[in-house]
């Protein structure tokens, strides 16, 4: 499955953001003082914190790389203790606190980075000014957080932030007009056109101007032919808060119908519709606006690639609403994202269990435990949440996932089964499903069912390049439909032609054909694709042997010996070294078609 979960970085606003936040603008050195004592945090192994400034400065730096962001604040704040420190230090000490969601701590050494550069006329880290900023919401300072956001640059997102952190509060301060006046700046740009007409709906709607709202909801679902899910979410509620119900259904409705594989994360609001039990208004505060906006802006920032900055702002949001489940799950699809999974885990745990999102958060939960090596606990869970929910397919999906990545392959097969026996009946978009499937199937030497799934797929999606390889490559292994596998493997390099795996497959099946001189030109290119693939290598050695070319073939095999092959093709290539290959061409040149399954979506 996904790291980094689609459905909520498809939920803010396109667009919004065309350039990446700077991390942290490293400033002049500079004596600043002492820092706070190392703050505690549980972790898997102690942190190794040295005597040496520089040696934790060092690694501090190495864990930031690594994205240990708690790892990284302690041994900045380490490389800091009893002596000065330099702005940069300061500065990075600040951000990963920010990214390690220690806002308040961050707060403590954002002061002297804010004062130092007004008293010295230079710009500050405006990273710093958002930290201020959002802390005076959270204590209930909305004139201050205002003074700290009117001070924020006006380049890249700030110039997005600083008008939205503006007008919420603005809002605090009961001066709507002045609110409103706030946002005019994201009127100017098309990128940020639907932000202002969402957050000028949010104010009039929080200040009961239920006209002027309805008519910001609707121009901003106006500028995407599919308005975010998060943006329907809200529309929904309103129409239905404000007495409209058909309004809302039309909403929702539509947005299902383009989008069916939201209805799970649109249940509440399809529960609320059917019962008549209007949802409150979630947005009527600054802090609850605030957050919000942190969520359209970090999402946007994730669709940017700017993954830490995406988190930072999800920091920002989840201090000032810990119970905005979108941004929860947005902040720990990014520690994924990271490879951190333990972090992400501790967000997840976050979700409250009565939240609509609760189930969602369980099964990426169950996930991130097999990728932390605990598949019974993964197994565990993905079999509970199978058992609450008997028609849902997800988990046993997942479960059959994990089981096939783990070559437990009969055992994802009865997962596979399992949901697919739980599914209505298979449509276009479950093609993938089948593709799983029939990996499973064939590495367990069920061949009929695994030939039927492909081939379904393959009718789903009939220029899917994994698929035309991986059946293609069976067929000429079987000495089955060579022809048609040719033309299947060589469309599908067609469409991927700089995957070294498929065209590996190209190359092994011209050698199966004897055509070893063709063989030998894909396979030179399979290896410059993939140099490390211990299989593609063998099978190079295999076709220069084919043509003569003995001395490279030794050497190609034993290149592969190098790659550190699986058990059975390491004795293989042993064998050849030892021997050569014989005469004829063998049968059964390899252990399967293992390279197909890593380019499995």
């Amino acid at each position: 499955m996904s790291a980094c979960p689609r459905w909520f970085l498809a939920a803010g606003f396109a667009a919004v953001l065309a350039v990446a936040m700077a991390v942290v603008a490293a400033a002049p050195a500079a004596a600043i003082g002492a820092a706070p004592d190392i703050e505690a945090l549980p972790r898997a192994e102690p942190l190794d914190v040295g005597q040496s400034r520089s040696g934790n400065y060092l690694a501090g730096r190495h864990a930031q790389i690594q994205r240990d962001f708690a790892a990284a604040a302690d041994l900045f704040a380490a490389a800091m203790r009893d002596m000065p420190a330099s702005d940069d230090v300061l500065s990075r000490l600040h951000f990963a606190r920010v990214l390690a969601g220690r806002i308040d701590a961050a707060a403590a050494v954002a002061e002297p980075l804010v004062t130092r550069a007004g008293a010295a006329a230079e710009p500050a880290d405006p990273f710093a000014r958002l930290t201020l900023a959002v802390v005076a919401l959270r204590d209930g300072d909305p004139e201050r957080a205002e003074a700290l956001a009117a001070a924020l640059p006006d380049t890249a997102a700030h110039r997005v932030l600083r008008p939205l952190l503006r007008a919420w509060a603005f809002f605090d301060q009961e001066r709507l007009d002045d609110a409103l006046a706030a946002l005019e700046p994201l009127s100017w740009n098309e990128r940020t056109n639907s932000l202002y007409h969402l957050h000028m709906a949010l104010l009039n709607d929080a200040a009961g101007r239920i006209e002027a709202a309805e008519e910001h909801y609707v121009a901003a679902t106006e500028d995407d032919t599919v308005p975010p899910m998060r943006l329907v979410q809200l529309v929904t509620q309103f129409y239905q808060r404000t007495g409209d119900v058909t309004a809302a259904a039309a909403v929702l409705e539509q947005f299902l119908e383009a989008q069916p594989d939201r209805h799970a994360f649109m249940a509440r609001e399809r529960k609320a519709l059917e019962t008549d039990s209007p949802l409150p208004r979630e947005i009527d505060n600054a802090r609850a606006g605030v957050a919000e906006a942190m969520f359209g802006a970090a999402s946007a920032l994730a669709r940017q690639d700017s993954l830490e900055q995406a988190l930072a702002l999800a920091r920002y949001g989840l201090f000032l609403q810990p119970e905005l489940t979108p941004l929860r799950l947005l902040a720990a699809g990014l520690m994924e994202s990271f490879g951190r999974y333990r972090e992400a885990n501790a967000l997840y745990d976050g979700v409250a269990p009565e939240s609509h999102l609760s189930w969602h958060a369980r099964l990426s939960r169950a996930s991130n435990l097999n990728r932390l090596d605990r598949l019974e606990a993964a197994e565990e869970a993905l079999r509970a949440l199978s058992a609450e929910r008997p028609n849902s397919a997800d988990p046993l999906i997942e479960l059959g996932d994990i089981l096939r990545s783990r070559e437990r392959f009969r055992d994802a097969v009865d997962a596979y089964d399992d949901a697919i026996n739980r599914m209505p009946d298979l449509r276009p978009e479950n093609w993938a499903l089948l593709y799983a499937r029939g990996i499973a199937l064939e590495r367990s030497s069920m061949w009929p069912r695994a030939e039927q799934d492909f081939l379904k797929a393959l009718e789903f999606q009939p220029d899917q390049p994994y698929v035309l390889n991986y059946l293609g490559y069976s067929w000429v292994d079987r000495g089955e439909n060579l022809e048609q596998a040719l033309t299947m493997i060589e469309r599908a390099v067609a469409l991927r032609p700089n995957d070294g795996y498929i065209v590996d497959s190209l190359g092994w099946v011209h050698y199966k054909l004897g055509n070893y001189e063709r063989a030998v030109r894909e396979l030179e290119r399979a290896v410059s694709l993939r140099p490390h693939d211990p299989l593609i290598n063998d099978h190079l050695g295999d076709a220069y042997w084919r043509v003569g070319r003995q001395r490279e073939a030794q050497l190609q095999w034993r290149n592969a010996l190098t790659r550190d092959p699986d058990p059975s093709l390491r004795t293989e290539i042993e064998q050849k070294l030892e021997h050569g290959l014989r005469d004829d061409p063998p049968a059964t040149p390899d252990p399967g078609p293992t390279n197909q399954v890593s380019a499995d979506p």
